[in-house]
């Protein structure tokens, strides 16, 4: 269904070795690894990263230095985060274009409108709302820095990303990253 758009060593690029895996252990509980102020402390050591170091979203920020002049320390500033991660009505366009109309959507839609019907009508769609909006948010961040990529192909996002994110739309529990299942 999704074909990738980089290369094979840029995929293995991605896969993190076992002494990268210890160097992620040693920044739990701090942020000295952040290079662009934007990161804040993670739970998982996979997702303690920031985005000066992540080569695709380098090249995002690169781009902007060149074609338009315009450095900014962190992707975050970047005048295209704010419409491509987290404007709601392009994340609507961009959730609607995806095809994710599955039955599994058609069940949350089922179990949206009885949540809504019972008691909690606005915290059930709020919660919703969010978690649809995030999870499109980040599928547009590695869209937009990575092009598409397959279903299985699975990274941590910066910490600047997700916070940013997190902070927009917010829920009372996070999942934060997974590896792919096997």
């Amino acid at each position: 269904m999704y074909e990738t758009e980089f290369t094979a060593e840029e995929l293995t690029a991605l896969e993190v070795s076992s002494t990268e895996k210890e160097l992620h252990h040693e920044r739990l509980g701090n942020t000295d690894w952040c290079f662009c102020s934007h990161c804040s402390e993670q739970s998982n050591p996979a997702s303690c990263i920031c985005c000066h170091e992540a080569p695709a979203v380098k090249r995002v920020l690169e781009r902007l230095a060149t074609q338009h002049g315009i450095e900014v320390q962190c992707i975050v500033d970047h005048p295209g985060f704010e419409p491509i991660c987290l404007n709601v009505f392009v994340l609507e366009a961009t959730y609607q274009r995806s095809g994710a109309k599955s039955v599994q959507l058609q069940m949350s839609k089922f179990m949206l409108r009885l949540n809504m019907f019972i008691c909690h009508f606005f915290r059930s769609y709020w919660l919703y709302f969010f978690r649809r909006n995030r999870y499109t948010s980040y599928r547009s961040f590695v869209e937009w820095c990575w092009g598409r990529v397959g279903r299985k192909i699975r990274f941590p996002l910066p910490s600047c990303v997700v916070v940013k994110i997190r902070e927009h739309f917010e829920s009372p529990s996070y999942t934060g990253f997974q590896p792919p299942s096997p």
